[in-house]
C-alpha cells in the first residue's frame, strides 16, 4: 500500500501523566518519601536575608509623606535651574497648574518684531519678504530649544504681517 503524500505513517506518542510525587527529585528519594517533605532549597543565586530585606525595603511604595517631601525638593530644584539658566517659561505661558503651554505664533511673532526693532536689529530698508524670512529663521531656531513655539513658514509671515500690525516696520509700536 502507498504512503499518503505529506503525511507521516508514525504513531504520536502521547507523555504519561507524572503522579504528585514523581519527578527527577523524587527519583532519588527512599521509598515512601515524598518531595513534600523535603526542606526549602536555598540555591546558590539567592541573596543573603539582610540583602533581601534591603532589596524589599527599596521596592515597598513610598509613604505619603516622602512623596510630599519628593515634589517639594523637585519644586526647588526646577526653581533654582529655572532661575539661574533663563528656562522657566515667562508668566504668560504659565497655567494655573504650573504647566506650560504652547504659545501663539502672533504672540511669538509680535513680542520678537518689537524686540528686533527697540535693538535697532531691521535694517531700514528691509523688504517684508527678507523680514518675514528673518522672522521665520528666528522663531525655527527658539522652537529646537523651546518645545511650546510650534514654528511656521515665512510665507504665513508674510501674509499677516500687515494684519498684525507689524508692516511697515515704522507701524511697530
Amino acid at each position: 500500500m502507498a504512503k499518503a503524500a505529506g503525511k507521516s505513517t508514525k504513531k504520536k506518542r502521547r507523555a504519561r501523566p507524572r503522579r504528585h510525587d514523581e519527578g527527577p527529585i523524587a527519583d532519588n528519594l527512599p521509598r515512601g518519601e515524598t518531595s513534600e517533605n523535603l526542606p526549602p532549597l536555598v540555591g546558590p543565586y539567592d541573596p543573603p536575608p539582610a540583602a533581601a530585606d534591603a532589596i524589599r525595603r527599596l521596592l515597598r511604595p513610598p509613604s505619603p509623606e516622602q512623596v510630599k517631601a519628593a515634589k517639594e525638593m523637585r519644586a526647588r530644584i526646577d526653581d533654582a535651574i529655572g532661575i539661574e539658566s533663563g528656562l522657566r517659561p515667562p508668566p504668560w505661558m504659565r497655567t494655573a497648574s504650573g504647566a506650560t503651554r504652547r504659545v501663539e505664533s502672533k504672540t511669538w511673532i509680535t513680542c520678537e518684531a518689537k524686540r528686533l526693532k527697540a535693538r535697532d536689529e531691521v535694517p531700514a530698508g528691509i523688504s517684508i519678504t527678507d523680514f518675514a524670512r528673518k522672522l521665520a529663521e528666528r522663531m525655527r531656531a527658539a522652537a529646537e530649544t523651546d518645545h511650546s513655539i510650534r514654528p511656521v513658514g515665512w510665507k504665513h509671515i508674510k501674509n499677516n504681517l500687515q494684519r498684525w500690525g507689524l508692516w511697515p516696520i515704522s507701524a511697530i509700536r
